[in-house]
């Protein structure tokens, strides 16, 4: 019971998330990816650790800054992140950013069956196994239609990776 009060909980919080993502408009402004990156990362530190997840964080010395919401950002990031957990079973996670304006999050896990896949971004897309509800992942992409990007998942013979595309960052 406690169960299902908590898959529950969970459901009607994404619903809620979905629906303000998509009647809100983001709030764009230049900001570091790769510290809003670091800084979620170090809130899934004990999580990750728990689940003896090795993690490899994105490095460089020069701030990557881009023009996004950083609140839909963070929380594009948590919702891959819990994804890993949840249904990885991944030992490995890397993290990098690419061309200044692309965040990377590959694992090394189970990776995804083409039903799945074809599925992925859908509302309540989901495998036949697991509890998940199946918005995680249309809520990632909707965070990102909404800033102008793109979240994108890139076939990979084992794990899996997920990409987030933003508009192309502001120099440093």
């Amino acid at each position: 019971a406690l169960e299902s009060t908590l898959q529950l909980q969970a459901l009607s919080e994404h619903l809620l998330e979905i629906s303000r993502t998509e009647r809100q408009a983001a709030y764009i402004q230049t900001f570091d990816l790769q510290k809003t990156v670091l800084d979620v990362l170090d809130n899934y530190a004990d999580r990750l650790a728990q689940q003896h997840i090795t993690v490899h964080r994105p490095t460089g010395e020069a701030p990557t800054m881009i023009d996004a919401d950083p609140l839909l950002t963070e929380r594009a990031v948590h919702n891959l992140l819990d994804n890993v957990l949840q249904h990885a079973d991944a030992r490995h996670l890397t993290i990098t950013i690419e061309n200044d304006h692309i965040l990377r999050i590959q694992d090394d896990g189970r990776g995804l069956d083409e039903a799945t896949r074809a599925v992925l971004f859908q509302p309540f897309g989901r495998s036949d196994e697991g509890t998940s509800h199946g918005l995680g992942l249309y809520l990632v992409r909707s965070i990102m239609q909404a800033q102008q990007g793109e979240a994108v998942f890139v076939p990979t013979s084992q794990g899996a990776i997920f990409e987030l595309h933003f508009r192309s960052g502001t120099p440093a």
